[in-house]
């Protein structure tokens, strides 16, 4: 058994806090490389890791392995930079799309709108008025389910089954048109 894993080991002892550095530091610093595939990202995360452990080590129970220590330690650190990676890149993901003009497409809004046309002129001539009028709500005026139920003075559940409906109509509708092809 190595002797920092003894549980006479006594990490206020500058000795050996030396020992559990070289014996250490390579290996946790290889285990954030292979994480976090970025030498240098791995040689300050395996940095932060001992300044960590210096500085919480009158929390170490002398009765416990070092290594399991060091590893949770090591753990910790690598799970808070990622979650710093994570929140770094929602900001940037966030600003991207708040300096991005809202440019519509002429080929995408063509297309939009004779795809509306047809969902206007099929639910007019197959589906209820009911199911028709809440159609063209939800999908050409774009409104809220809560919206919908508001303004035609309708349960919201009530709302929601007219959709399903008319989606289901149009549904057959598509695959009756696909087979004429």
């Amino acid at each position: 058994m190595s002797p920092l894993l003894q549980c006479s080991y006594d990490l206020r002892n500058q000795h050996s806090m030396e020992q559990v550095f070289r014996e250490y530091y390579p290996k946790i610093r290889g285990r954030m490389q292979r994480v976090v595939n970025d030498a240098d990202l791995a040689e300050d995360l395996a940095a932060q890791t001992f300044m960590q452990m210096l500085e919480y080590r009158d929390r170490f129970i002398p009765q416990s392995p070092v290594s399991s220590w060091i590893y949770t330690i090591a753990t910790n650190v690598l799970r808070d930079n990622l979650r710093q990676q994570s929140r770094h890149q929602k900001r940037e993901q966030q600003w991207w799309y708040e300096v991005q003009p809202a440019i519509p497409n002429p080929e995408k809004l063509y297309i939009g709108e004779e795809l509306r046309q047809k969902m206007r002129s099929y639910l007019a001539e197959h589906a209820f008025e009911s199911i028709h009028k809440t159609m063209e709500l939800r999908f050409l005026e774009e409104q809220t389910y809560a919206e919908i139920a508001q303004r035609q003075q309708i349960p919201r559940g009530t709302v929601m089954s007219r959709i399903h409906r008319g989606r289901k109509k149009l549904q057959q509708h598509r695959a009756a048109l696909e087979e004429l092809r």
